[in-house]
């Protein structure tokens, strides 16, 4: 060590930096102190929600009041770490002392409350309406018709909104990483929605299953369908407010031909479309907080279909008239909902029960369930010529 360095080092004094690292370590710096304030006014925004619902000046479900803290944990750890990178890594017990902070409040949030539906999935015998915030709208209809109505629904379960939270938040590091992926969309760059979407996407489908999660779902299959057999199911989302006064219904994915090995695997696939490109721009556009976590799913044996579609009590656009709607094609019922076939549509009125109208469209190809080497698959296929101008309903069974 020469003289200037001993000089250096006895009077407290740092050696010169060179002009470009000291301005990558301001840059750095600054970029932290700007995230801390970002976090802090997300903190203050989300402390101001919770206090109007303690105060009674705003509604809150548990399950809501849940969320919000764990965002709010969140977004305590970000401002330690923001600190602590400002001050040159200094302050690491803050860090420290924060999760240890945060992992308490955990602990308080697993607490039940009287209502809660602590199960991770339910047969359908034993849900109904009163459960939606619970199991989702699509689960809480179907239990309604079945248990209230004595309606035929096919076989199946509900896998409840708790086990897709549990997957979010207990597989390592995923929330904070699908929280990290969030911050960078700018609802008005479609680019930057794409690029988290397609990103969160890949972290969900790549994140290890926990078993408290696994287990359970597996038992509701064995339980529901049995160990053995070829039963093939539909997994479809069941999402709080999927079909409310914002309407997500068909934002999220349904995943046809599924059996037992593959439910694991379309869990996730059903899970990652809460973050698919379109579900974001979505929730952008009206308001709703990007993290959503709130999906149930709804496990049903598939219909061996010849022929299906959807049907509406009431005419969805002429509001005057006393008709039934029908619309169907051969095959599976996807190509209706999504738009990608022309269906045949009867009108069917409902004091009479008369045919009032019937149009029949020339179906060209249908879906089907088709057996691969590595399990079922929908797949499109060619209608046979003598069916293509055929209805996929006779009149009695429009009737």
């Amino acid at each position: 060590m020469n003289a200037v360095q001993t000089l250096r080092k006895l009077l407290g004094l740092t050696p010169r930096i060179s002009r470009e690292r000291a301005m990558a370590a301001f840059t750095r710096r600054y970029a932290s102190f700007k995230e801390l304030l970002q976090a802090n006014a997300d903190l203050a925004g989300i402390l101001a929600g919770l206090n109007a619902a303690q105060r009674g000046d705003r509604s809150l479900e548990t399950r809501q009041v849940r969320k919000e803290a764990r965002r709010a944990i969140l977004q305590c750890e970000r401002m330690a770490v923001c600190l602590n990178a400002i001050s040159n890594q200094r302050h690491q017990a803050l860090v420290s002392a924060v999760e240890a902070l945060g992992g308490r409040i955990e602990r308080e949030l697993e607490q039940h409350t009287r209502g809660d539906v602590t199960s991770l999935t339910l047969p359908l015998s034993e849900v109904d309406a009163s459960m939606a915030y619970s199991v989702g709208g699509k689960n809480a209809n179907l239990g309604e018709l079945r248990n209230m109505l004595d309606m035929p629904v096919p076989r199946g379960f509900a896998i409840t909104i708790k086990a897709g939270t549990l997957f979010l938040l207990r597989s390592s590091g995923l929330f904070r990483n699908i929280y990290s992926q969030l911050r960078s969309v700018d609802a008005e760059k479609p680019s930057t929605i794409s690029a988290a979407s397609r990103e969160i996407q890949r972290l969900i489908m790549e994140a290890p299953m926990p078993d408290m999660v696994s287990g359970p779902m597996l038992a509701a299959w064995d339980e529901a369908f049995g160990a053995q057999g070829d039963t093939v199911a539909a997994l479809r989302s069941s999402a709080v407010a999927e079909d409310g006064v914002q309407s997500f219904a068909g934002q999220y994915r349904s995943i046809l031909g599924v059996r037992r090995q593959d439910l694991l695997a379309a869990f996730k696939k059903v899970m990652a479309s809460l973050f698919s490109e379109r579900a974001l721009t979505y929730r952008a556009a009206h308001g709703y907080a990007l993290d959503a976590t709130g999906m149930g799913l709804c496990c049903l044996e598939m219909v061996r279909a010849k022929a299906a579609g959807v049907a509406f009590s009431r005419h969805p656009v002429d509001l005057r008239s006393n008709c039934v709607l029908i619309n169907g094609l051969w095959g599976l019922g996807e190509m209706v909902v999504d738009g990608s076939g022309t269906p045949d549509q009867w009108l069917v009125s409902r004091a009479t029960r008369k045919i009032a109208q019937a149009t029949i469209a020339r179906k060209e190809t249908r879906l089907q369930l088709t057996h691969t080497g590595t399990g079922v698959e929908s797949t499109l296929v060619d209608v046979p010529e003598e069916l293509r101008e055929v209805p996929c309903l006779s009149d009695e069974q429009a009737r």
